[in-house]
């Protein structure tokens, strides 16, 4: 599900050229047609009692960005920073895109089938970032000489992995990027990818006996794949046929060093981007799914011993790119002479930021 930060307000997007930017894939199922709603703004700064601020999000923002089914693509604004001089006088540049829901999570399973489960890992506001390191420094020139791209960062889950420019796809300049079902987790290939998070090896260990066999293992997947045989809770009819594209450099809001005094409401925001979500009734798997009765005693078992906490519990939504600790860090690991600070740099500048995320951005593929 496709969001534009910017639309809380009405912020102003940088001015870009299309160079750099990714371009995010992901699967697109047959939507249903929701009667017209009178469009609503989100409630800011709503106190939850306990001192934390966080947005209140209406029904119609929870659908997202609208797609062009025709096109296949969705317009939606990303927030970027570029930081000229990174670790290794390289300059970084760095995008957060976010989707009004984390969804269901999802599994795979031997024999093999992926599904959907509810209500695991369910909460607002899902941001997810890409950071790109270039082969240098970039001082804004002409943007037919600016360095290529050297490496990619893809987020996945508060971590990720880097992966250099010559094992990814491009579209043009345009580096490929695959978000994954409901999770929106980023990766340089579609697929079904197993989650390393090993919370769920519990359940895993104890399904072969709870179903005598007919699971031998389950783990917790980021599908983003046409071929799969994915069961949702929206029946057996959805059909995975096709990827929606998301040209992440049409809208880009530019947070780079900038002073807060100049900036939109919603880039000052330091609370959470959604209510709380209680994840912890956790129901049966979908209709389909071998022994599904069976696991869902397992996971009822492991949350017995609470051993599930991680990911089934009463869950607050994330804050936004400037709380996150990535945007600091540009996602080097942390040593003295890698650790990147926003406030230690100097701002590329306007024309600059709108040349390297014109060239630069990543195309998205994404539901």
């Amino acid at each position: 599900m496709f969001f534009d930060a910017g639309n809380v307000t009405k912020g102003q997007p940088a001015k870009d050229e299309e160079k750099f930017v990714p371009v995010i894939l992901g699967m697109a199922k047959p939507q249903k047609k929701e009667e017209e709603e009178e469009e609503e703004e989100w409630d800011w700064d709503v106190d939850d009692g306990r001192g934390e601020d966080y947005i209140v999000v209406d029904d119609a923002m929870l659908r997202g960005v609208e797609v062009n089914d025709k096109a296949e693509v969705v317009g939606a604004g990303i927030v970027g920073q570029v930081v000229q001089y990174g670790k290794g006088n390289r300059t970084y540049l760095q995008m957060f895109r976010i989707a009004a829901w984390n969804g269901l999570k999802n599994f795979v399973r031997e024999p093999t089938q992926n599904f959907e489960w509810c209500k695991m890992a369910l909460h607002h506001g899902d941001w997810e970032h890409i950071t790109i390191q270039l082969e240098r420094s970039y001082d804004g020139g002409d943007i037919e000489q600016a360095p290529k791209i050297d490496k990619i960062f893809f987020g996945q889950h508060g971590g990720g992995t880097w992966h250099p420019s010559t094992s990814l796809t491009f579209h043009s300049t345009h580096p490929v990027s695959y978000a994954s079902l409901n999770s929106h987790a980023l990766y340089p290939s579609p697929g079904t990818h197993k989650n390393a998070d090993d919370t769920f090896s519990f359940v895993s260990r104890i399904a072969p006996l709870l179903t005598l066999g007919a699971v031998q293992w389950i783990q917790i997947a980021d599908v983003v794949d046409l071929q799969t045989d994915l069961y949702t809770f929206e029946g057996p009819e959805v059909v995975w046929g096709r990827f929606i594209t998301w040209r992440t450099w049409e809208t880009v809001y530019d947070m780079t060093g900038k002073v807060e005094e100049v900036w939109d409401e919603w880039m000052k925001f330091q609370g959470r981007w959604g209510t709380m979500v209680d994840q912890t009734d956790v129901g049966p798997p979908p209709v389909g799914v071998i022994a599904r009765n069976q696991l869902h005693a397992a996971v009822r078992t492991a949350q017995s011993y609470n051993l599930l906490k991680n990911f089934v519990r009463k869950d607050k939504a994330p804050k936004g790119p400037r709380q996150h600790i990535s945007w600091y860090t540009l996602d080097e690991p942390k040593s003295p002479s890698s650790s990147v600070a926003v406030q230690e740099t100097e701002p590329i500048g306007e024309l600059a930021f709108e040349a390297a995320f014109g060239e630069t951005a990543v195309t998205m593929v994404g539901i």
